[in-house]
């Protein structure tokens, strides 16, 4: 699936100049999409819009959903799974300081999650500060980005949308996160840059937002409008699953 997804994305960009939406399933289809980046454009960096920073490996998930693992095999830490860390031509596929955390809350990591945070010094701006001011905070992190690399990506999570508000997500977080139009107001902001190449939306689950009466299709029109700031045309790449697949 990662390889997958990475020859889609860099063969869209290659075609020509365009902004690609991936609209995925679990978090590691973004492994793929930056691997297709890579790829194809070189040096990214990530805005990885997520209430959990995704930085476990086997040892230390102890479900072992990969859902929660996908940044650390960006970053090859240490105790990843060597097939899906090694799943690209490049390993690591990002460096730390490529990295902005953004919406993340320190409540819902593993310790070992905290620990990689500071020893790795990935920037963060905290859930809390992202939800109370969305477009201020969203604007400090395009800022810290433009310092590392002119192009970028986003990887969302739909996660950090607190389920009571809006039922989207395969994992509900209910009572954290943001409000949807919290998330969206920060999503406009950081759609604006000119750099922008991917966005990549994850952990959807459409039987959710089904069971609230016309949530997808609001959901479906608002991130449109949220993302209309992008200079660039939409190309959507959605992987297809292995026909082996059991997800």
């Amino acid at each position: 699936m990662v390889r997958t997804t990475a020859d889609r994305v860099a063969q869209a960009l290659r075609e020509r100049e365009q902004l690609v939406l991936v609209l995925g399933g679990d978090c590691t289809v973004g492994i793929g999409t930056i691997a297709g980046i890579r790829s194809a454009v070189g040096d990214i960096a990530l805005v990885y819009f997520d209430l959990h920073s995704d930085l476990n490996i086997p040892d230390t998930a102890s479900d072992g959903a990969l859902d929660w693992m996908a940044l650390a095999h960006m970053l090859s830490i240490d105790g990843t799974e060597p097939s899906l860390a090694h799943a690209t031509a490049s390993d690591p596929l990002l460096a730390p300081e490529q990295v902005g955390l953004f919406a993340h809350s320190l409540s819902q990591s593993t310790r070992f999650e905290r620990r990689e945070i500071e020893r790795l010094g990935l920037a963060r701006i905290a859930l809390e500060d992202v939800r109370s001011d969305p477009a201020g905070a969203a604007h400090d992190m395009l800022e810290v980005l433009a310092k590392r690399s002119h192009r970028y990506a986003i990887h969302l999570d739909v996660d950090v949308v607190d389920f009571t508000d809006a039922p989207l997500s395969e994992h509900p977080s209910r009572n954290t996160g943001l409000k949807l139009d919290e998330m969206l107001d920060a999503l406009a902001v950081l759609a604006s840059g000119p750099g922008l190449v991917a966005i990549t939306v994850a952990e959807l689950n459409p039987h959710n937002p089904a069971a609230d009466k016309g949530l997808l299709q609001r959901f479906s029109a608002s991130f449109a409008q949220a993302i209309r700031s992008s200079s660039l045309n939409v190309r959507t790449a959605r992987p297809e699953r292995p026909r082996s697949s059991n997800h």
